[in-house]
Formats: C-alpha cells, sequence, structure tokens
C-alpha cells in the first residue's frame, strides 16, 4: 500500500509539474488561446465592416405622409419626414411623396404602403422574413471545429513532449526516481488532458457567450474524450523517437489515425459514437467515448512503461 500511495503521490506531483511547465513555456497560452482569440477577432472586424459599409435603412416622406410613420418604424425603418424628399433619392433607402418612390434597394414594404394608401388595385407581397439559423448551423459548428483543432494538439503534445524529455535527459532523471516506470507516462497523458479539456471547455463557454452556440454537456464530454484519447495516441506511436531522431514517422501515423476517426464521424455516424474523436461529429452522449479514451489512454500508459524499461 505504501508503494502504491508514494506512486500516486507521484503522478499528481508530475502531473503538475508538466502542467507548470507547460505554461512556464508558453505551450498552453500559445497554442490554446490562440484559436479564441482569432475567433474574437474575426466576429470584431466582420461587425465593423457591416456597420461601416451597412447602407442606412432610412426612409424619407413628406409632412403630408405623417400618419405613416408608426407603420413605417414597426417595420424596422427610421422614418424622417421632410418637405422635398426627391433630394435624398440614391442617399436613403426611399423616399416618397406618396405619388413618386425613390427607392435604393429592395423597398417592397415601403411600396406596398403607399399603394394601400392610394387604395392601388395591385401591391406587392414582400416575401415573409427567413427564420432564424438553427443552432445547428454554423453556431452549432465552431464549437466543434475548435475541439477538433484541439484534438489534433493533443496528438503533438504527447508525441513531442516525450519525445523533447528523452532529448535533452528529463526523461531518464524520471526514470531514476523510486517509482513505477507507469506513473511517469501516466503524468504525461493526464497533463496535456486537462489542459486541452480546460481549454474545450473555456472555448464552448466562450461560443456559448458570444455567438449564442447550443453547447450540452454531451458536446462537452465528446470534446474531453476527443482531446484524451488523442494525447494517448501520441504518447503511444512515439516510441524510442526523439526531436532529431525518426520523429516524422510516429507523428504522421498519429495525424493519419485522427483525420480517419474523423472520417468515420462523418460516414459512419452510428459506429462514431462509440468511439472516441469520431464522436465529435456526431450526436453521441458521449459516455462510451469517454470510456474509450480512459481505455487507450491506460493502453498509452502501459505501452510508456514497457518501453521505457528498455532504457
Amino acid at each position: 500500500m505504501n508503494r502504491l500511495q508514494r506512486d500516486v503521490r507521484a503522478t499528481l506531483e508530475l502531473t503538475r509539474v508538466l502542467l507548470v511547465r507547460m505554461l512556464r513555456e508558453g505551450i498552453i497560452v500559445r497554442s490554446l488561446a490562440w484559436p479564441p482569440a482569432l475567433v474574437a477577432s474575426t466576429l470584431l472586424g466582420t461587425a465593423t465592416v457591416v456597420a461601416v459599409t451597412r447602407q442606412p435603412e432610412e426612409v424619407i416622406v413628406t409632412p403630408a405622409l405623417a400618419d405613416l410613420v408608426p407603420e413605417l418604424s414597426a417595420l424596422g425603418f427610421r422614418v424622417r419626414i421632410e418637405t422635398e424628399p426627391s433630394r435624398f433619392a440614391g442617399s436613403v433607402l426611399a423616399a416618397t411623396d406618396g405619388e413618386t418612390l425613390w427607392a435604393n434597394g429592395n423597398t417592397e414594404a415601403v411600396e406596398r404602403i403607399i399603394r394601400i394608401r392610394r387604395d392601388a388595385g395591385w401591391y406587392p407581397d414582400p416575401p415573409p422574413r427567413p427564420p432564424l439559423p438553427s443552432r445547428t448551423g454554423v453556431e452549432g459548428l465552431l464549437p466543434r471545429l475548435s475541439a477538433i483543432l484541439y484534438t489534433l494538439y493533443g496528438a503533438v503534445f504527447g508525441l513531442a513532449a516525450t519525445a523533447r524529455d528523452r532529448n535533452d535527459g528529463t526523461l531518464a532523471a524520471e526514470l531514476a526516481l523510486p517509482v513505477h516506470r507507469s506513473a511517469l507516462g501516466l503524468a504525461r497523458w493526464l497533463a496535456p488532458t486537462v489542459a486541452l479539456s480546460a481549454a474545450i471547455t473555456s472555448n464552448y463557454a466562450f461560443y456559448a457567450a458570444i455567438i449564442g452556440a447550443e453547447v450540452t454537456p454531451a458536446m462537452l464530454r465528446n470534446g474531453i474524450a476527443a482531446a484524451a484519447a488523442s494525447v494517448a495516441l501520441g504518447l503511444g506511436v512515439v516510441g524510442t523517437s526523439g526531436l532529431d531522431n525518426r520523429l516524422s514517422g510516429p507523428l504522421a501515423i498519429a495525424i493519419l489515425s485522427l483525420t480517419a476517426l474523423f472520417a468515420l464521424g462523418g460516414l459512419a455516424p452510428g459506429l462514431a459514437a462509440w468511439i472516441p474523436v469520431a464522436s465529435l461529429l456526431t450526436n453521441s452522449p458521449g459516455w462510451a467515448p469517454v470510456a474509450g479514451a480512459m481505455v487507450a489512454g491506460l493502453l498509452a500508459v502501459a505501452l510508456f512503461a514497457r518501453r521505457t524499461a528498455v532504457m
């Protein structure tokens, strides 16, 4: 029991040290904070351009048509009363004296009101406003895309961090500690998983607050499962590679494996709902992928312990 307690304490401490190291080296800040910053700046830039270039929906009427102001305002137009509306033709959405309509865009709603007032035999029937976009559209897609990006990070974190520690001697020093080798592998799986899970959770909250994305607990479970499985994949395929020693092969295997799982999510959602990473693109409840990610993590840790036993 004393050995088990020592290994558990060592795992927790090594996990904390790895997280602090990632923070100190800027890995978490640069890699995990950049996507939401990019999205926020893009949304802000888009809103600014739309606000600057958007044609004002202003309608000018004569004093004789002042009784139409409430009706036009109720449709969302900004109404101004001028004695000579023709002078403003081209600079506003519409201008009318009750006889002539100077239009500068889609003015079917304004024309309809004027024709009804004059008891005209015909008037346009504007199409109904389109329904609000579904949250399964762009609003629902952006959080999933951010989780896919962080999933790709996971393989790199699990793979490159182990290769780097093997190169600079950190791994050799840790292997001299009086703890089981699986504790070292478990810490290397937990630290990136915790960092990525925090990033995915904060990103989901960000999208929910900024664009009203509907984020469910199931989406969060699938995102965390994908991150954990991706880190396990990177940790499992790194083998004995270092940063300067055959790292491109394991990295290619990890990225191709993740790409295949993403494709499975689009091609066979029924099967993908049970598999971590693939379930990101499905409506899976997320419990099976979480269990699968835990199994993948434990297998990667066991493989890590076996490989380091020969060092």
